[in-house]
């Protein structure tokens, strides 16, 4: 067995945009609390106000996946998080990005 030490546990969730619909948050909130329940745990963490405004608005706009990124802790905790909200890329049949197609 191949045994290996690591300074962190990165970790990538990816949530349901329609969670944000509708989340306020009030200009000039730098930190913002949250909670995510995923496989049986409840992973805490606070996320920056901004970053969480840009993701609620994309979210709103249109099709896209919500990704959040972080340092795993003891106790479920994501250090470090961080929110984004990247646009779904629509494919051609071949399954090229249509923004790339020529």
């Amino acid at each position: 067995m191949l045994k290996l030490s690591a300074k962190a546990v990165k970790t990538t969730l990816v949530v349901d945009p329609a969670g944000l619909f509708g989340a306020q948050v009030a200009e000039g909130s730098s930190r913002v609390p949250f909670e995510i329940a995923a496989g049986g745990r409840v992973v805490r963490g606070e996320f920056n106000g901004k970053s969480l405004r840009r993701a609620i608005a994309a979210a709103e706009a249109g099709d896209c996946a919500v990704i959040i990124q972080g340092k795993l802790e003891t106790g479920d905790v994501l250090a470090e998080a961080g929110i984004s909200a990247m646009p779904k890329v629509k494919k051609d049949a071949v399954g090229v990005p249509a923004s790339l197609a020529v």
